[in-house]
């Protein structure tokens, strides 16, 4: 039941869909589990989360092939522009494809929905790490023409931890070979997306949690959710601008190459005791690098993100 419903969710057929322990796990699954070799290339963008971007590099120290990162523009113009610096990447070599759809160091929001199609035509297999959309940006698979998906379900899905989503496409699901074999193996799961999960003991009560999860955004309606990603998004880049003048906001301004995750940096805040500091304010995002990121979800209020505002203009 959990599987059909996630289907449905993402716009897969429910022998497509896996049901996984996490991103990381669903990541290192495709990571691991394509037969690549010397004379293969895999594209992938430096902003990827470690599972999408160092996980490759480990692989290719032991079977030979070269994983070339591509770079995109601190402040793109267009998502064209962002597009196009992954197609100037691809030569007759590439194999596949590798990017997070909305960057967790940035906040940089690729087309998928242009992208995959793209790499589709020239026989490159895509890998779209979800991570950062799962649950706020409503995914049709099927029409954004990937070959594998991966998310997580603690994120903004707001369901259960230990619980991780992998889509791989029909035709790919060949191509793919298992992580991990175990109890419940048998040759008929090669057919399905069945065959990547044998992963042994397995707490079933989260898996059975994700009905209610879909459920719960189901009710609420996807575009609600999206629509509130939207306002509250805007509302940390207004506030940042107004409040914090100096501040640098690395996430694009245009909804076009945006979603959620806003990520800004603010001269004089002293990042390491930031975190520490905003948090007795009841303030919680992250801080990385001396950059801050935000995350607010549609159970935050305008006054939310007022309110961890004001908090980081007391520290600096």
């Amino acid at each position: 039941m959990s599987t059909q419903m996630l289907a449905g969710y993402v716009g897969a057929a429910p022998d497509e869909i896996a049901i996984v322990r996490n991103t990381s796990e669903a990541n290192n699954t495709v990571v691991g589990g394509l037969q690549l070799g010397s004379g293969d290339e895999v594209v992938i963008w430096d902003q990827n989360h470690p599972t999408a971007n160092v996980a490759w590099d480990v692989r290719a120290q032991r079977y030979g092939f070269t994983v070339k990162r591509v770079s995109t523009p601190e402040n793109p113009e267009s998502p064209g522009q962002l597009t196009k610096a992954f197609t100037d990447a691809f030569t007759p070599k590439t194999k596949v494809l590798a990017f997070s759809h909305v960057s967790n160091v940035t906040g940089v929001r690729i087309n998928a929905e242009e992208l995959c199609p793209m790499a589709r035509e020239r026989g490159i297999m895509t890998l779209v790490d979800g991570a950062q959309t799962f649950g706020t940006y409503r995914v049709a698979l099927d029409e954004m023409g990937c070959d594998f998906y991966t998310a997580s379900s603690h994120k903004w899905f707001c369901g259960p931890k230990e619980v991780g989503l992998l889509y791989v496409r029909k035709e790919r699901i060949g191509d793919l070979w298992p992580l991990s074999v175990g109890v419940g193996w048998n040759d008929r799961m090669q057919e399905s997306a069945r065959k990547f999960e044998t992963l042994g003991q397995r707490d079933d009560s989260r898996i059975s949690a994700m009905i209610e999860a879909v459920d719960f955004h189901d009710k609420i309606g996807a575009p609600r959710v999206m629509s509130r990603a939207r306002q509250l998004a805007d509302a940390v880049k207004e506030g940042v601008q107004q409040k914090l003048p100096a501040a640098q906001i690395l996430t694009p301004i245009q909804h076009e190459m945006s979603w959620g995750v806003v990520v800004f940096t603010v001269p004089g805040l002293y990042t390491d005791n930031a975190l520490a500091a905003l948090y007795e304010q009841n303030v919680g995002c992250a801080i990385m690098g001396g950059n801050v990121r935000y995350s607010p979800h549609f159970y935050n209020t305008l006054d939310d993100i007022e309110v961890s505002i004001d908090a980081i203009l007391r520290l600096v």
